[in-house]
């Protein structure tokens, strides 16, 4: 038995008190525990944690998601659009006629807050050609993305995540993919909700990279990701997975700032969490990344497939920027 006791409020914030709680309870809820509180004589409250199976705490790490996306190009109704720079906005979009940007320079304004961010958000102010405020706007300024999930830590603190947590509300997405397609970081419904009504799940049109907010169930049909994943255990008692990503399109973007026509990038997330605890987990994150060239008639790889091994893949902090793709991806870089 465990007991913590909490004196009253003046030497003991409420704030304490909650969070003994929340940790007792979760505990006696994965060792198979017995959680009270109650006041005991002098009016103090007492946390009472009895009867824990402590082996019922030990629990391997298994799959919790696996997403590629591509950082090429976007989905649309038909096919898969160009999109140079990755932001999110596509070629047609991102330039000097129409948003005046830059389509190779996913944050033209250099203010920490992407194209595409900014293009989303001008009802909230953003413009993706001025620099804003809430944002770097003072020589010096670094954008900063602490736990590599695609938000700089300025966009974080204005959409109240978490800049510490790959996947802020443990849906299995990274924060940078929802607010990337218009969904909320914040709220863990991403499994069950089908925004644009077509059939798919939110969570399932990420991993197909299909957009979740357009009807597109022909496209996705046609052009959306497929994967397979095996596991086996080990004899440490770690499971080790085998995955296959198949119906992976490669677009060919324009030639820019010295580098070659029709570069393809595309990004791996995994994520992996107690298997006790697999759904609420907010997991521990990898990612890894691969290139592929296509500008007709030439493509490398020749073959269909271009194999990750488990050194490719890293903490996400490590993979989001230009100069980490270069040199950590497999395939051949520009």
């Amino acid at each position: 038995e465990a007991v913590l006791s909490q004196g009253a409020t003046k030497v003991y914030a409420a704030a304490t008190h909650g969070i003994a709680s929340w940790l007792l309870k979760q505990m006696a809820a994965r060792g198979n525990g017995v959680y009270q509180e109650f006041l005991d004589f002098l009016g103090l409250a007492v946390l009472d944690l009895g009867a824990l199976d402590y082996t019922s705490l030990a629990a391997k790490n298994v799959a919790k998601s696996l997403v590629v996306q591509s950082l090429r190009s976007n989905p649309s109704e038909k096919v898969r659009i160009v999109d140079s720079d990755g932001d999110g906005q596509d070629d047609s979009q991102d330039n000097q006629f129409v948003l005046k940007t830059s389509p190779y320079n996913p944050d033209s304004d250099g203010d920490c807050f992407d194209d595409n961010f900014e293009a989303m958000h001008r009802d909230m102010g953003f413009d993706p050609k001025i620099p804003d405020l809430r944002g770097c706007h003072t020589p010096g300024c670094l954008c900063t993305d602490t736990d590599g999930d695609g938000l700089s830590n300025q966009a974080e603190i204005f959409l109240k995540t978490n800049p510490g947590l790959f996947d802020s509300d443990g849906d299995g997405i990274p924060d940078g993919l929802e607010v990337r397609y218009g969904l909320n970081p914040l709220v863990p419904d991403a499994r069950q909700i089908d925004t644009d009504g077509d059939g798919a799940t939110d969570y399932e049109e990420i991993k197909a990279d299909t957009h979740p907010l357009h009807p597109d169930k022909t496209f996705a049909q046609t052009y959306g990701y497929q994967y397979q994943l095996t596991s086996s255990d080990q004899p440490d008692g770690s499971v080790c997975y085998d995955f296959t990503v198949a119906n992976l399109q490669l677009v060919s973007p324009p030639a820019h700032a010295g580098t070659l026509p029709g570069y393809n990038l595309f990004k791996v997330y995994f994520g992996q969490a107690p298997e006790s605890g697999v759904i609420t987990d907010y997991g521990q994150w990898k990612t890894a990344c691969a290139w592929a060239e296509y500008e007709p008639p030439l493509r490398n790889p020749v073959g269909p497939q271009l194999l990750l091994k488990d050194s490719d893949f890293g903490v996400p902090y490590g993979m989001i920027r230009d100069a980490d793709y270069l040199t950590q991806c497999v395939g051949i870089h520009p």
